[in-house]
């Protein structure tokens, strides 16, 4: 990872160039979970290297990026230090790919900066936080405060996946909860205050930018409900379930998710 400093906050980065040498490859930018960092992403950046030049990056508090003195956590500010890794890099327009607290970053960058996205993968992720799931957030909130990243770590990444899943996969567990403890504290709070407070249904109405919203059956927070919401509110869009598969179905079902969103950020090469 490259580290730039993005008006006060060292943002930690990894630009890949498309390996068929097309200088005319698009750019697909991915933004991860609330908890985890760019890793996440590893498996997917590679199966996208030969069509592709691919951008990951690191939220501020999360793997190797650190914070500004009064760093914002704010959707919109998130997607500003987005929008500016973008302009250091020459990067003039982008398809985005998030997960999670990622996707809410992307659904906040697709209706500030339209000019800047071509399309959007949304997966497991929300636009809104109702009263009772915002008093859930609370109660993490208040867990951490008292008893730090590490206590929250192993349930936390049992919780990001299917019973089945988990049981099977030690180590992706075990590199998930990592990710976690190494979250810097302050910055899971703030940006967990911020998720318990948000609402992008009326912003979300503005998106023109083609939207993928996929979800696994077995997500509990983000699933099916979450994603018709998200649907509902941005004119256009399409969902894609994963029976089976929990928060992640990038990580559980890698195959058919990459291949899913493969037909859909290149439509005409899937065509005959």
């Amino acid at each position: 990872m490259q580290t730039l400093d993005i008006c006060g906050t060292p943002l930690a980065y990894r630009l890949t160039t498309c390996t068929n040498g097309a200088r005319s490859a698009p750019t697909l930018l991915f933004c991860h979970a609330l908890a985890s960092n760019a890793s996440i992403w590893n498996a997917t950046v590679g199966a996208f290297a030969g069509k592709a030049n691919t951008l990951v990056f690191d939220l501020p508090g999360h793997g190797q990026s650190g914070c500004a003195p009064e760093q914002s956590f704010a959707f919109g500010d998130l997607a500003t230090l987005a929008h500016d890794l973008l302009d250091r890099l020459g990067i003039d327009r982008v398809h985005m790919i998030g997960v999670s607290v990622g996707g809410e970053v992307a659904q906040a960058f697709a209706a500030q900066y339209p000019e800047r996205i071509d399309r959007m993968v949304l997966s497991s992720t929300a636009c809104h936080t109702a009263e009772a799931r915002a008093a859930l957030w609370q109660q993490r909130i208040a867990e951490v405060e008292a008893r730090g990243m590490a206590a929250i770590a192993s349930a936390t990444a049992q919780r990001w996946f299917s019973p089945h899943f988990a049981a099977e996969n030690g180590a992706i567990l075990g590199a998930c909860a990592d990710a976690i403890a190494a979250t810097d504290l302050s910055a899971y709070m703030a940006l967990a205050r911020v998720i318990a407070r948000m609402d992008l249904r009326d912003t979300n109405r503005a998106i023109a930018a083609p939207t993928l919203i996929t979800f696994g059956s077995e997500d509990h927070n983000t699933g099916a409900a979450a994603a018709a919401l998200i649907a509902s509110t941005i004119p256009g869009s399409r969902k894609a379930e994963f029976a089976g598969a929990g928060h992640f179905p990038h990580l559980e079902d890698p195959a058919r998710w990459n291949e899913t969103i493969d037909a859909f950020l290149f439509p005409s090469a899937a065509q005959p």
